[in-house]
């Protein structure tokens, strides 16, 4: 191990002990993370609460996405959230409880024909860059014509513009965006039936020391706010 990221292992872990704030990297995904939201999102008042159950405080620090990974990898920060799991994150990290389940759904204009899934081909698609809606949706990717955009806002926006026939989309993410622009939800129907759907995870570097006790520390936290019911009032059902 290099000695820098000794270091930086060394100090982190001795922070922890020493009560300092749990540092989180996470980047920009509203309504559940963002610096620019009270709380800094609905995700990250569920992480700071289920540490503070355990006497720990959490501070969020924003990156781009990747880059909040690589600096939790390399030790930089405690954790990172919210992340899939996946065989090669599980060899660098451990996995916390599950903060929730993330939802990705077909959504059309209220008047307009939702298709199933794998009848998608014919119809304009728009989907954000960068997003993985799972492995049934990439596979039908390369027959499919995408309409591709930067942002969610621009993906919304294609589809009430009747630029786009049907979006993929987060469904937390779309409730959020509506009452942003003041679009009632009866303007859109989503698809009963999930794109993809996963639990997000809080994921903890394997080589930072005492990185168990703090997975440990974390999950009892997360099963007392669930015990008193409070878990599940951050996470609403979309209707």
């Amino acid at each position: 191990m290099k000695v820098g990221l000794l270091g930086a292992l060394m100090l982190l872990w001795c922070q922890l002990v020493q009560g300092a704030p749990v540092r989180i990297a996470v980047g920009e995904w509203p309504p559940y993370v963002s610096a620019k939201l009270p709380q800094q999102g609905f995700l990250c008042e569920l992480v700071k609460e289920a540490f503070k159950e355990v006497g720990v405080e959490a501070s969020f620090h924003f990156f781009p996405w990747q880059r909040s990974y690589k600096l939790t990898l390399a030790g930089e920060y405690q954790a990172t959230m919210p992340w899939f799991r996946s065989a090669e994150r599980e060899q660098a990290f451990y996995f916390s409880q599950p903060l929730g389940r993330f939802t990705t759904r077909l959504f059309a204009l209220a008047d307009r024909p939702l298709p199933e899934l794998g009848a998608l081909r014919g119809y304009r698609v728009g989907g954000t860059r960068s997003y993985y809606y799972g492995e049934k949706f990439a596979s039908l990717q390369p027959e499919l014509e995408m309409e591709w955009s930067m942002s969610d806002e621009q993906t919304l926006g294609k589809l009430l513009l009747g630029r786009t026939d049907v979006m993929v989309m987060d469904e937390q993410v779309v409730a959020f965006l509506l009452k942003a622009k003041g679009v009632p939800r009866e303007k859109l129907r989503a698809h009963p039936d999930p794109v993809w759907s996963q639990e997000g995870v809080l994921l903890i570097p394997r080589q930072l020391p005492n990185a168990k006790d703090m997975v440990m520390r974390f999950n009892l936290g997360l099963r007392r706010l669930q015990e008193s019911g409070r878990f599940d009032r951050y996470w609403q059902p979309y209707p």
